[in-house]
């Protein structure tokens, strides 16, 4: 386990969710246009100039990477209305596989 972390940690594609800036376990918490709530915690998050990137990190494969897709979405969504504005890119990091799979439409 220690090996698969210290694989991402290292993994470039990743660097700058693991670099200076970025942030571990954050809550958030936004009423989405419409009145929706989310609330949930995100595992990476890095708040640039003008974009977001934030990551979950799962313990299965990428092949696993639909059934978490909407739940990264409603994340992203979140990230958006309570910084207006900024791009948001939102990654599903698989410990398992290293597989990192970009959320489209997020």
């Amino acid at each position: 386990m220690g090996a698969q972390a210290l694989a991402l940690i290292a993994d470039p594609r990743l660097a700058a969710l693991f670099g200076p800036g970025s942030r571990a376990e954050t809550g958030l918490r936004a009423t989405l246009p419409g009145g929706e709530i989310v609330a949930g915690r995100v595992d990476r998050v890095l708040i640039g100039g003008d974009e977001i990137l934030v990551g979950d990190v799962k313990s299965g494969g990428a092949s696993e990477a639909g059934r978490h897709v909407e739940q990264m979405r409603l994340y992203a969504r979140a990230l958006a209305a309570i910084h207006p504005g900024k791009r948001v890119r939102a990654l599903l990091i698989f410990a398992g596989d290293g597989g990192v799979v970009e959320v489209e439409g997020a």
